[in-house]
């Protein structure tokens, strides 16, 4: 639906040469964080596949002399690794949505919610549980027509914790949860080498990852 959404508005968006130009250094990293989950969902015949997430914090700024506190949000990503370490020193390039594979991501900025388009990860070194992260990517400002221009081509480098990964209750049924049942669905799409034992109610199944990796 909403790659739907975005592309009639795309079709019907006119050009404003009025538009004003959002300072992308305003964007300081405060922190972030590397989530990764198992998903299915039968109904849109996606099978259980591992998604990786980030979550990044900004420093408060001020736009329009207005406070601003906002986080990005980016889901859906394929990273294809079993091994956490893999990751290092690695890169990653991907489409733009609608085309497959590419990331869903937004900024809350302006009261909507901005498309936040990541055409390349490079990843470094990991360290105390953290791992370097360079992002390229553009937001779309015209999408939601705040009265911003689009910001194109632009870099934001950060280091990023390592979280825990999640699995979607479904998979398993909530009357078969175990540690066993657990491991043997983690272990299809990971390496249960980088993680602690599992913690897990009905609701909720997470593994968080070894400290020091």
């Amino acid at each position: 639906m909403r790659n739907f959404i975005r592309n009639i508005k795309a079709k019907f968006q006119r050009k404003n040469d009025d538009l004003n130009e959002f300072d992308i250094k305003s964007l300081i990293p405060k922190s972030g964080r590397l989530k990764s989950k198992i998903f299915e969902n039968k109904f849109l015949k996606i099978p259980a596949t591992l998604f990786y997430e980030i979550e990044i914090l900004f420093e408060p700024f001020k736009t329009e002399n207005e406070l601003n506190q906002t986080i990005v949000q980016l889901n859906f990503i394929r990273l294809n690794t079993r091994k956490i370490k893999n990751l290092e020193n690695s890169e990653f390039h991907f489409p733009i949505n609608p085309d497959d594979g590419y990331v869903d991501g937004s900024i809350y900025l302006f009261d909507v919610h901005n498309p936040f388009d990541v055409t390349k990860m490079t990843f470094g070194k990991i360290v105390n549980s953290t791992i370097e992260l360079k992002l390229e990517y553009n937001i779309i400002f015209e999408f939601e027509g705040t009265g911003y221009s689009n910001s194109l081509n632009n870099t934001l480098t950060l280091k990023i914790a390592l979280d825990k990964l999640n699995i979607d209750t479904a998979i398993i049924g909530v009357d078969n949860i175990t540690d066993e049942s657990v491991k043997a669905i983690a272990g299809k799409f990971v390496d249960l080498e980088d993680f602690l034992e599992p913690d897990f109610d009905k609701n909720n199944i997470s593994i968080k990852y070894k400290n020091g990796i």
